[in-house]
């Protein structure tokens, strides 16, 4: 409830998308367990007569609260939305000669929910741990992936985390017979194969990513091989205007 002494609702697009922003900044970062939006002053129960519901009143916030309530409002509408005015085209299309030249035209699209990491979290044990325990927490993660996640959410999680935006441009290349996904025109790439191989790591690093990740059981405990891809982007690093980051996870 906003109190009739608050300033009516009047973001405009700038002040929307440094929100959206934060949110998105939050949602990708384990580091932020929170993101602070606002204080709520609230009736406490039997001290509110005139109606059964105590009100919640805002103080602080109330612009924020209104936006993140109409961008919730809008993204569940967006997506029926969307659905019908692609299935409108394709009855349009239906019959009718591609003589604009589209041919397939992708009328797809993805929806996006928050959900908790693909990557098991490291609990820091506690001193009263014997050695047995610590072993088996050792032993947990060994494979610190969860087995249910497909490669696709890994992927996307990925993606957030290095600073990329899911609607940047993806692309499937085959490098030394492996896939790779190429982002935002080769900017990032990711390889979440189970098997790295010198070859694949010298055709990475001969298209010069900002940054390359893939998967630590890739190496299958192969120190040397894993040494010698650090060398190889630190190498070329150096004849190249930026420093290509290379990440294992």
């Amino acid at each position: 409830m906003i109190p009739i002494y608050q300033r009516t609702y009047s973001w405009t697009e700038k002040e929307c998308r440094q929100l959206w922003s934060d949110i998105l900044r939050a949602g990708a970062n384990d580091e932020i367990s929170a993101h602070f939006i606002g204080s709520v002053v609230y009736v406490e129960k039997g001290l509110y007569s005139v109606s059964s519901q105590s009100p919640l009143l805002v103080i602080d916030g109330q612009q924020r609260l209104a936006t993140v309530s109409l961008i919730i409002a809008a993204l569940a509408k967006s997506k029926e939305r969307i659905h019908r005015a692609a299935q409108k085209i394709r009855q349009e299309r239906e019959g009718k000669l591609d003589l604009e030249g589209n041919g397939d035209l992708d009328l797809g699209f993805k929806v996006f929910k928050l959900d908790q990491s693909n990557f098991k979290q490291w609990q820091t044990p506690s001193a009263e741990l014997s050695t047995e325990q610590l072993s088996q927490q050792l032993d947990l993660h060994t494979d610190h992936i969860d087995s249910y996640a497909t490669q696709e959410e890994v992927f996307y999680e990925l993606l957030l985390k290095a600073g990329f935006m899911p609607t940047e441009k993806v692309e499937t290349l085959d490098l030394a017979g492996k896939q790779v996904f190429s982002i935002a025109d080769g900017a990032l790439l990711v390889c979440l194969e189970d098997a790295m191989t010198s070859e694949l790591i010298d055709a990475v690093a001969d298209l010069e990513p900002m940054q390359f990740i893939c998967q630590d059981k890739g190496f299958k405990g192969n120190d040397q091989l894993k040494a010698n891809a650090v060398q190889t982007f630190k190498s070329c690093s150096q004849n190249a205007e930026t420093e290509m980051v290379f990440k294992v996870v």
